[in-house]
């Protein structure tokens, strides 16, 4: 008995052995769990992948590593690597061959022929920045806004104490202020005077690549402009008091050109200089007219050169001209820029 015993175990073990052993592997001889792409190579731009029912094939690849290795297709068009290539050729359903390393000839032809073109135009636009300085001036909104502060200062503090003083009429606050500003003691007040008068007080002008004192002793000028009322360009107290009343208005000027009218603010060219109108009178640059040749930009095409200029910009749009397309500060196209404009390019051709 013990042995028949033995012998049956030893069957029944054997048996559920080998039953474990015909569950552990599926039909295609891999182990449960294992994926099923792993013996299986997809062509070029293809990887494999299982559906919901485990069952693997072939899949256009969804993304690509940002290798950079230039390829020129048979298609005409130029990828950053070879792998983009044939992604291509697996989505569009045609046959994509590497023609050669690199970008394709007509897209190199076209690119740099738009690089001189941005290249120029950046030059042009830096030579002319390092040229031109605009004429600082004070313009009648400024003016406003600095009389404003100044009036409504001398209204709320007198000149004794800087502090507000309470059963002090505003006749006497002008009063006072009128003769701390009056340096001289001649019973007038001129710019340079008033400037002097106001330098403690918190205003706030316009900041120029120069400074805002300009501004401001320009804007000074402005105001008394605004309050001489017999053009001797000083104020006596009674110009003074009507000028610091907070409720006052200064007059709006405009400039005269040719029989024209120009608001203020409005900009013109005189021979080589700019101008501005600025509280009623024309401001302009002094700079020589003499033209250097060294500053002409040639904006010639080459002559074996396919592309004329209007058809670099109705393939590539006014968006590359912009200098913020570009990472490069620079008049020329670094690296980085180079590939970015021929990426563009190539979805354009």
């Amino acid at each position: 008995k013990t042995k028949v015993g033995f012998i049956f175990c030893a069957w029944i073990c054997s048996s559920l052995s080998f039953k474990l052993g015909i569950d552990e592997y599926d039909q295609e001889g891999l182990r449960k769990g294992e994926d099923m792409c792993a013996k299986i190579i997809c062509r070029a731009g293809r990887e494999c992948k299982s559906d919901s029912l485990g069952i693997p094939a072939c899949v256009c690849v969804q993304d690509c590593s940002d290798h950079f290795n230039p390829a020129c297709g048979s298609d005409g068009r130029s990828y950053d690597n070879h792998c983009l290539l044939h992604r291509e050729a697996c989505i569009s359903g045609t046959h994509i061959r590497i023609q050669s390393d690199g970008y394709c000839p007509e897209q190199l032809k076209l690119g740099k022929r738009y690089r001189k073109k941005y290249e120029m135009k950046r030059k042009h636009k830096i030579m002319s920045v390092k040229t031109s300085k605009e004429p600082i001036v004070c313009f009648q909104s400024e003016r406003d806004q600095l009389l404003k502060q100044i009036a409504v200062y001398f209204d709320e503090h007198s000149s004794a104490t800087h502090f507000t003083k309470h059963g002090v009429s505003h006749n006497d606050k002008v009063w006072s202020h009128f003769s701390e500003c009056d340096g001289g003691q001649d019973g007038f007040v001129d710019s340079t005077e008033f400037i002097r008068c106001i330098r403690w007080i918190p205003t706030t002008v316009r900041s120029t690549s120069l400074n805002s004192n300009l501004i401001k002793a320009l804007c000074v000028d402005a105001i008394v402009d605004a309050g001489d009322t017999n053009s001797d360009w000083r104020l006596d107290f009674e110009e003074f008091k009507t000028l610091v009343d907070p409720d006052f208005i200064p007059k709006n000027k405009m400039c005269s050109l040719e029989g024209k009218q120009y608001e203020d603010g409005a900009e013109t060219d005189v021979d080589c200089n700019d101008c501005v109108c600025a509280c009623g009178s024309w401001v302009c640059t002094s700079r020589s007219c003499d033209k250097s040749k060294e500053n002409e930009i040639d904006d010639s095409s080459d002559p074996d050169d396919d592309y004329s200029d209007e058809e670099i910009e109705e393939l590539l749009g006014d968006e590359p001209f912009d200098d913020d397309y570009f990472d490069s500060d620079e008049d020329i196209l670094g690296p980085e820029d180079w590939k970015k404009l021929l990426k563009k390019l190539g979805n354009k051709i």
